[in-house]
C-alpha cells in the first residue's frame, strides 16, 4: 500500500432537492491515475468539482493530504493551491504564446527558475519548437499538451482533469493518452480524471470507478472492471458485452443455474470447424481491424463476437464455441442492476 493522498468519505451533493452525488467514498494513492467513468449526467464532473473545492458539498468530507477541503462558501478564492484543474476548454490565453501561457502559473518564482521550469515542461510535453506559437495556431492535441504543461508548472500534488480527451479526434486521442500516462508517471503526479469513454480509462488508469445516478457502482483495476464486472450495468458500459442467463447457456451445452446471469466478452466466443453450437450471422459491423458479428443462437439469444474482416456474410451459418472458463457470474444482489 502506498501513501493515500486523497480520501472521499460519504460525499453528498444536492441541487434544490435533487441528489447529484449519493454517499460517494473512495481513496487515491500518491502517483496513482484514477479514472471516474459514467454516462453524461451521472454526477462525475460535480464530484470532480467538489474534490477540487470548486463546489460546496452537502454532506460527507473530502480530505486531501490529511486536510479537509473547504468549499467556496468558506473561502475567498475557491479551490486549493496544490490541486490543479484541466478543463475541457483548456483555459489558455489565446493571444499569448505557449511560453507565456506556461510562464503564467510561475509568475511568482525567480526568472532563473521560470526559464528552467518552462524548458523542462516544453521537453516533457513535447512542445519544443512551439514555444512562440499562440494556442489559436495549434492543433487540438498540442493545445491539450500546453494546458497540461500549465497545470504541471508549479508541481501540483493532485491534477484533476474533466473529460481531457473529449474534444480530440481518435488518432490524436490515442497518442495523447499515451503521452499523458508517460508524463504523469515520469513526474509521479497523482491524477483524477472523469470521462464517459471507457477506452480512456482502460488505456491509462491504474484504478477505475464506474458511476451511475450519483453512486459508485464498482471500483477496481481496468482489468477487473472489464473481465469481472460487478453487475450488468458495468458489463454493458463496455461495447458488445454478452449478458446470458443460465437457461440460455443450455443452448451451448453448458449447465448453470437457470436464474443466474452471466457476462462473456465477444473475444471469448469463437467460430470452430467442429459440430459445436449452430448459429446464424444476422449483422456485421466492419471496424477496420476486425468485424463485429451479431449472431443468433436461438430465438431471443443473440451474441456478439469478433472475426477477421470480410470472412463472413450476413445469413451465413457458423458453429460457435463459448469458452466457459471466461464466463463471469453476477451475484444475486447485483444481477438486476441493468443499463437504463
Amino acid at each position: 500500500m502506498g501513501e493515500t493522498i486523497l480520501q472521499v468519505a460519504n460525499l453528498q451533493k444536492q441541487y434544490e432537492q435533487r441528489e447529484i452525488i449519493k454517499d460517494l467514498s473512495f481513496s487515491i494513492e500518491k502517483g496513482e491515475i484514477f479514472a471516474l467513468i459514467g454516462e453524461s449526467g451521472c454526477g462525475k464532473t460535480t464530484t470532480l468539482r467538489c474534490i477540487a473545492g470548486l463546489e460546496q458539498v452537502t454532506g460527507g468530507e473530502v480530505r486531501f493530504q490529511g486536510e479537509t477541503i473547504i468549499g467556496p462558501w468558506d473561502k475567498l478564492i475557491a479551490g486549493h493551491e496544490d490541486i490543479k484543474v484541466v478543463s475541457q476548454t483548456y483555459d489558455l490565453f489565446m493571444y499569448h504564446s505557449v511560453w507565456e501561457n506556461i510562464k503564467h502559473p510561475l509568475r511568482t518564482y525567480t526568472r532563473e527558475y521560470q526559464e528552467y521550469r518552462i524548458r523542462e515542461l516544453l521537453r516533457l510535453c513535447r512542445l519544443e519548437g512551439l514555444e512562440d506559437k499562440k494556442p489559436e495556431n495549434l492543433s487540438g492535441g498540442e493545445r491539450q499538451r500546453v494546458a497540461f504543461a500549465c497545470a504541471l508548472a508549479d508541481d501540483p500534488a493532485l491534477l484533476v482533469m474533466d473529460e481531457p480527451f473529449s474534444n480530440l479526434d481518435i488518432p490524436i486521442k490515442s497518442r495523447l493518452r499515451r503521452e499523458v500516462r508517460r508524463i504523469v508517471k515520469e513526474t509521479n503526479t497523482t491524477v483524477l480524471f472523469v470521462s464517459h469513454d471507457t477506452q480512456d480509462a482502460l488505456a491509462i488508469a491504474d484504478k477505475v470507478g464506474v458511476m451511475k445516478d450519483g453512486e459508485l457502482i464498482q471500483i477496481a483495476s481496468p482489468l477487473a472492471i472489464y473481465e469481472t464486472p460487478q453487475n450488468p450495468y458495468v458489463a454493458t458500459f463496455f461495447p458488445h458485452a454478452n449478458i446470458l442467463t443460465g437457461k440460455q447457456l443450455t443452448f451451448w451445452g453448458i449447465v448453470r443455474p437457470e436464474e443466474e446471469n452471466f457476462v462473456i466478452r465477444p473475444e471469448h466466443i469463437r467460430i470452430v470447424e467442429s459440430e459445436a453450437t449452430r448459429a446464424e450471422i444476422i449483422d456485421i459491423e466492419y471496424t477496420g481491424a476486425q468485424d463485429v458479428l451479431e449472431v443468433r443462437v436461438e430465438e431471443g439469444c443473440h451474441v456478439y463476437m469478433y472475426a477477421q474482416v470480410h470472412q463472413y456474410e450476413i445469413g451465413d451459418t457458423v458453429h460457435l464455441l463459448l469458452q466457459e472458463e471466461y464466463l463471469h457470474a453476477f451475484s444475486e444482489e447485483n444481477r438486476n442492476i441493468c443499463m437504463v
